[in-house]
C-alpha cells in the first residue's frame, strides 16, 4: 500500500494518508489482545492442570471454551459494530476483557477459570471483525489485500511472541501473571481508544466528511478530519439490531460463503490442535521447562506474520491484474473487479497444498523424535500457509460483503472457532488412539477433501453471487 495510492483515493475516504495509517496501525494494536488472550494461556496448560488438580484434558476445555465463545460472540459484536459503528463497540468489549483478567488473576478454582475464560473471549475476540470493518471505511477495495495482509501481521505478532511471553510469565511469577499482563493491555487499549479512535462507519460520517455524534467523538480529535457537515439522523431499534444478527447469521445459507468459511474453518482447526498438543508433546517427548516450550512457539508465529505481509501483497498484485483483464475502452476508471474470487484466491493453488504438506510432515517429524529443531522449522511452514489462507479469505469476504465487512469477518470467525473448538476437544484422544504420526496425517487428509470448495469458490462463485444479486433485484 503506497502512499500515493491512498491519496489518490480521497473520494473513498477523507481522512489523510497519515491519520489512516495511524487508525489501522491503532486497531493493529487493539487486535494484539486476541490472539494473546488465546496463545499466552497455551505454554502454561500441564502447570494450570497441576495448580488446579485436574486432568490435562480438563484444562484443554477450557481451551476449547475460549474458542467456542471467540467464535460465537463476535457475530454479535460485528452486527452492532456494522450498525452503531467501530468506536463504542471497541471500549466495550475492551472493557469486558479487562474485567475477566481481573477475575482470572485471583482465581484458583477451575469452574471459574472455565466460566471466566469464555466471558474474556466474549471481549477480546471481536477486534479481528471490527478491524477489518475498520479498515473496509478507509481503504478503497484495490489496497484491501495488502492492507488487511498487513493488519493481519500485526496482529499475527500476538502469535508469534505470545506464547513465548506466556512462558516466561507462567515460569517466573505464576500462571496467574498472565491475566495480569492482559489486564494491564486491556486497560491501555481501552483508554487509548477512548481518547484518540474517531468514528469511520460510513453509514454515521461518510468518507468522513459528515462529523459524528458528540457521543462518538473522541476528546482528542488528532485522528479526525476537518469537517462542517451536521451529523445524521440515525434511529436505530432494538428489533432492527435483532433482526441484522439473523441477516449476518443468514450469510452461511449462501454457498460462496460455506466455501469460505469451511475450508478456513478446517484449516484453521488443524492449526490450533498443533498449537494446543505441541505444549504437552514438548514437555513429555523433550522435557522443555515453560519458557522453552514458549520459545518453540515463536517460529509458528514468525511464519505467520511474514506469510501475512506475503500474501497481501499477492492479493493486491493479484487484483490489479484481473483488473486489467476486465477493463475495456468503455470501463469507468474507479470501475472495481468484478469476478472478485479469480483476484483473491488463485493463490490458493500453491498455499493450501503447501500447508497439508507442512501438517503431515509435522506430524510425523514429532512421531519419528526428530531433532527439536526440525519440528520447529515446520511449525514455521504451518503458521505460514494457514496466515496465508485466512487472510486471502477474509480479503474475499469484505470485498463480497462491504457494507457487512465486520460482520462477514465474525461468520469466518464463528465457523474456525467452533470448528477449533471440536478439534481441540478430540486431539489427545486421537493421538492416544492412533499416534502422533498418523493423527496428524488425518488432519491433512480431511484437508485434502476440503479442497474441492477452494475450486468451486474460484470457479462458480461470481455466478454464485450473480444470480443471488438478481434474485434478490426481481424481489
Amino acid at each position: 500500500m503506497e502512499a500515493t495510492s491512498i491519496q489518490s483515493n480521497t473520494s473513498y475516504s477523507i481522512f489523510s494518508p497519515r491519520q489512516r495509517y495511524t487508525i489501522v496501525s491503532l486497531a493493529c494494536f487493539t487486535g494484539f489482545l486476541s490472539p494473546l488472550s488465546s496463545l499466552l494461556y497455551t505454554p502454561a496448560l500441564p502447570t494450570i492442570a497441576a495448580d488446579l488438580g485436574v486432568s490435562i484434558t480438563k484444562v484443554n476445555l477450557t481451551v476449547t471454551t475460549y474458542l467456542i465463545f471467540q467464535g460465537i460472540t463476535p457475530s454479535l459484536w460485528g452486527t452492532l459494530g456494522d450498525m452503531y459503528g467501530r468506536r463504542i463497540l471497541y471500549i466495550i468489549t475492551s472493557t469486558i476483557s479487562a474485567g475477566a483478567c481481573v477475575g482470572l488473576s485471583l482465581t484458583n478454582s477451575y469452574a471459574a477459570v472455565l466460566i471466566l475464560r469464555a466471558l474474556q473471549a466474549t471481549g477480546t475476540a471481536s477486534t479481528a471483525a471490527l478491524g477489518a470493518g475498520l479498515i473496509r471505511d478507509l481503504i478503497p477495495p484495490k489496497d484491501h489485500g495488502g492492507v488487511l495482509g498487513i493488519y493481519s501481521a500485526g496482529i499475527g505478532a500476538g502469535t508469534a511472541f505470545g506464547p513465548f511471553l506466556g512462558g516466561i510469565l507462567a515460569q517466573y511469577i505464576g500462571w496467574h501473571g498472565i491475566f495480569y499482563f492482559l489486564l494491564g493491555l486491556s486497560l491501555a487499549i481501552s483508554i487509548t481508544v477512548a481518547l484518540l479512535l474517531p468514528e469511520t462507519l460510513h453509514s454515521i460520517v461518510g468518507n468522513g466528511s459528515i462529523s459524528a455524534p458528540r457521543y462518538l467523538l473522541p476528546p482528542i480529535r488528532w485522528l479526525c478530519p476537518k469537517t462542517d457537515a451536521a451529523p445524521l439522523q440515525r434511529n436505530i431499534h432494538s428489533s432492527r439490531v435483532v433482526f441484522a444478527f439473523v441477516e449476518t447469521l443468514r450469510l452461511l445459507t449462501y454457498v460462496e460463503v460455506l466455501c469460505c468459511v469451511v475450508f478456513t474453518g478446517i484449516c484453521y482447526a488443524v492449526w490450533q490442535n498443533s498449537m494446543v498438543e505441541t505444549s504437552t508433546i514438548y514437555a513429555e517427548q523433550y522435557h522443555l521447562t515453560q519458557l522453552q516450550i514458549g520459545l518453540t512457539y515463536i517460529s509458528n508465529g514468525m511464519g505467520a506474520l511474514i506469510g501475512n505481509i506475503i500474501t497481501g501483497r499477492v492479493l493486491n498484485a493479484e487484483y490489479e491484474r484481473q483488473l486489467r483483464r476486465e477493463t475495456t475502452s468503455s470501463s469507468s476508471p474507479n470501475a472495481p473487479v468484478e469476478q472478485i474470487e479469480k483476484a483473491r484466491l488463485l493463490s490458493m493453488s500453491v498455499i493450501a497444498p503447501a500447508f497439508i504438506s507442512a501438517i503431515i510432515a509435522f506430524g510425523w517429524i514429532i512421531q519419528s523424535k526428530t531433532h527439536i529443531a526440525v519440528s520447529i522449522t515446520a511449525s514455521f511452514f504451518i503458521g505460514c500457509f494457514d496466515s496465508g489462507i485466512l487472510t486471502s479469505f477474509t480479503t474475499l469476504m469484505v470485498d463480497m460483503f462491504e457494507e457487512k465487512a465486520s460482520a462477514s469477518t465474525a461468520i469466518i470467525n464463528l465457523v474456525r472457532c467452533l470448528l477449533g473448538a471440536a478439534a481441540t476437544s478430540t486431539i489427545a484422544p486421537m493421538i492416544g488412539v492412533l499416534n502422533v504420526g498418523w493423527s496428524f496425517t488425518t488432519l491433512g487428509l480431511i484437508c485434502v477433501a476440503s479442497l474441492p470448495m477452494v475450486w468451486a469458490q474460484y470457479r462458480y462463485g461470481f455466478n454464485w453471487r450473480k444470480r443471488r444479486q438478481e434474485k434478490r433485484e426481481k424481489t
